[in-house]
């Protein structure tokens, strides 16, 4: 399976800005572009709570994060980014917007020192 996901790291402008790289952010958050789900829960399978991996969504545009919820079980909820120029996402819940890191904390209702990247 392709990586549904082209790199959106821009040249630095006149004044040497360089804009968000989300490939390098998915890549802080255990990013699998290749990954299934079957795949992603046989590889939670047995740990704890709030790890997680990020891999793209398999039929649609977008990404999903699999993780251990509290009670051991694996859960995949999906995610989007709306802004590749500041790097914001966000979830179906319109609570569930900002950075990559908040949007996994909000979706796991975890806080970010409990998210374990596998």
């Amino acid at each position: 399976m392709a990586t549904m996901f082209r790199n959106q790291c821009f040249e630095s402008n006149a004044q040497g800005k360089v804009f968000f790289d989300a490939d390098a952010e998915l890549r802080k958050h255990s990013w699998h572009p290749q990954m299934t789900a079957s795949q992603a829960e046989e590889a939670l399978t047995n740990q704890p709570p709030y790890t997680y991996i990020t891999r793209p969504r398999e039929t649609e545009r977008g990404f999903i994060i699999s993780f251990v919820n509290p009670m051991g079980c694996i859960e995949h909820h999906y995610f989007t980014l709306i802004d590749s120029k500041y790097g914001i996402w966000r979830n179906s819940s319109p609570e569930h917007v900002g950075s990559l890191q908040k949007v996994i904390c909000d979706m796991m209702e975890c806080e970010i020192l409990d998210c374990k990247p596998l």
